[in-house]
């Protein structure tokens, strides 16, 4: 069963939609609603892996993201949900694109035995990298009410872009834009849960957003386009998609692993640091020398890994 349009609408908005190639919060490269290199026929299609500097069109975003459900995910969802009705599929088609995890999610077995107990089991799926993130609490929340009593949400209501004779997107003045005031992109004038998020970790970074609050205001404006100046991957629009929100939530991953402790060393140091080591006092200095090399190696691995966030917070 494909996806209805409605589904298509709820996948766009919590997806977001970017352009230009970015790192999600886990780090993998990504474009368009969602699209990794998982995707291998994406890969075909685009020419190459998605990576530092690719750009895609509006109707390729939205090409990529039909096709994909239409090849990759309907028809696994098709297997694990058999005889579900079309709300329920999309349910299922919207969680699965977004985990991958329709065959081994815990919450399908629950579904499939006639229960609609599993608003706990899905919502355990809420975090990338190992880090819970509200954005995917919300998302899973959504997805639990599509299933079990067919509501769609705001997010059901978002207008699908306007495809003209030739195929190609319909270009709209940004207020009016399909995906405007929804999870996956936040502008001004917006004014929800996910814009406190938002304005909360600005202030984390050191951005004036003034009072924290839910509204996308001016100092919200002034602050997000700050930030996308400083990260040199990011277009300075001033609109939150998936690629700046990424950006926000690596670049605290950094100021976390960077942050000093009462004993002065770094949050990483300090965790080997406040290690007993009077234990190690007889060991060969063999040993010592193999801890000092893995240690360099994982502040190698976190240095790489974290470039793009290192880079930005050395040009402020």
């Amino acid at each position: 069963m494909e996806i209805t349009e409605k589904g298509l609408a709820v996948n766009r908005a919590f997806e977001g939609r970017a352009l230009k190639a970015y790192r999600d919060s886990a780090g993998v490269w990504t474009i368009g609603f969602g699209t990794t290199n998982f995707d291998k026929w994406a890969v075909e299609y685009l020419g190459r892996p998605i990576g530092a500097g690719m750009t895609i069109t509006e109707e390729q975003a939205e090409y990529l993201l039909r096709e994909s459900i239409r090849r990759n995910y309907a028809p696994e969802v098709g297997r694990a949900m058999p005889n579900a009705k079309p709300h329920e599929n999309d349910g299922g088609i919207i969680f699965h694109y977004n985990t991958g995890a329709i065959g081994r999610a815990s919450w399908v077995k629950i579904w499939r035995s006639g229960s609609s107990d599993f608003l706990a089991s899905i919502r355990s799926w809420n975090k990338a990298g190992g880090k819970v993130l509200a954005g995917l609490t919300r998302r899973r929340e959504r997805e639990y009410a599509i299933i079990t009593r067919g509501d769609y949400g705001p997010e059901g209501n978002t207008r699908p872009p306007t495809i003209n004779a030739a195929g190609k997107v319909v270009s709209v003045a940004d207020k009016n834009h399909h995906l405007a005031g929804t999870p996956g992109m936040q502008r001004i004038g917006d004014q929800n849960p996910d814009v406190e998020d938002l304005n909360r970790k600005l202030a984390l970074l050191g951005y004036n957003t003034g009072k924290s609050g839910d509204v996308f205001d001016s100092l919200t404006l002034a602050s997000v386009k700050a930030f996308q100046r400083a990260h040199g991957q990011l277009v300075v629009d001033g609109i939150v998609g998936p690629a700046t929100r990424a950006a926000i939530n690596r670049s605290l991953d950094v100021k976390g692993l960077l942050k000093t402790t009462a004993t002065g060393t770094t949050g990483l140091g300090a965790a080997v640091g406040g290690v007993d080591l009077s234990g190690l006092m007889h060991v060969p200095g063999g040993v010592y020398l193999t801890i000092g090399l893995v240690f360099c190696v994982v502040i190698g691995v976190l240095a790489y890994k974290y470039r793009d966030e290192l880079v930005a917070m050395g040009d402020r």
